[in-house]
C-alpha cells in the first residue's frame, strides 16, 4: 500500500509522496589540534589536582606520572593495608615502555 492509498488523493498524499530526501551536510568529526601539547609540569600539576579532588571522595585511588614513560599512571589500593590492588597500565607494560624508550635513545644515538 502506498501514501495514496492510505491517506486517499487528499493534498497532504500528494505533498507526502513528492518528498525527497534531504542531502546531510558533511560534518568534520576529526579532534581539533590544540595549539600546542601541555608540558610535563602542567601535567604533573593537574595530576596532583586530581589526587587532591579524588582522596576526598576514595582514597583508595592514586594517579600518578611516570618519571620515564610520562604516562599516567592509576593505582587502587586496599585502604587497610595501602597495597596496591591493581594498577593502570600494569608495572610490566610500564616496564616495557621503559625499556622501548631506552631502545629507542640508542637508535637515535647509533644515526647521529
Amino acid at each position: 500500500m502506498d501514501i495514496q492509498q492510505a491517506v486517499g488523493s487528499s493534498s497532504i498524499a500528494q505533498s507526502v509522496s513528492s518528498v525527497q530526501p534531504v542531502s546531510r551536510p558533511q560534518v568534520d568529526v576529526q579532534p581539533k589540534a590544540t595549539s600546542s601539547e601541555p608540558s610535563v609540569q602542567q601535567v604533573q600539576q593537574a595530576v596532583g589536582r586530581i589526587n587532591e579532588t579524588i582522596q576526598a571522595f576514595n582514597p583508595s585511588l592514586h594517579f600518578s606520572v611516570d618519571s620515564i614513560t610520562d604516562k599516567i599512571v592509576v593505582q587502587v589500593s586496599d585502604q587497610d593495608t595501602k597495597e596496591v590492588v591493581r594498577q593502570i597500565p600494569s608495572e610490566e607494560v610500564l616496564n616495557i615502555a621503559r625499556s622501548l624508550e631506552v631502545l629507542q635513545g640508542l637508535l637515535i644515538r647509533q644515526r647521529i
